[in-house]
């Protein structure tokens, strides 16, 4: 795997982008929504990044893989670039449901346990 990931940005048209925080300062304009660092609640490049680590991690990419992706040498800046959110939240409640239904194997102590939610 290569070292330095290297990525093009391109219009919907397919011409490519030469000034990437000038056409998203545009596009920010066009649909209203605040853009610049000194700006409140102002909009700005490196807010991507964690968009992406997030939605890359929802997508299923192992973390050594993210981290390696986005140049993150240690978990804890993993951690500061992902973002759990209520859809993960309740993904994993889903998960738990779905394990608590599992049968179980019999235990040697209870005999008469079939789920684990008996």
């Amino acid at each position: 795997m290569p070292s330095t990931i290297i990525m093009s940005f391109s219009t919907y048209k397919g011409k490519p982008i030469k000034d990437l925080r000038a056409a998203l300062q545009r596009a920010c304009q066009k649909v209203g929504i605040p853009y610049g660092r000194f700006v409140k609640d102002g909009f700005v490049f490196h807010d991507l990044s964690h968009t992406f680590n997030t939605y890359i991690r929802k997508a299923g990419a192992p973390e050594s893989v993210i981290m390696r992706i986005t140049g993150h040498s240690t978990r804890e800046m993993f951690d500061r670039y992902n973002t759990v959110d209520v859809e993960d939240a309740r993904q994993a409640i889903d998960q738990f449901r779905e394990y608590l239904q599992k049968p179980v194997a019999e235990s040697p102590g209870n005999p008469l346990m079939k789920t684990r939610q008996d």
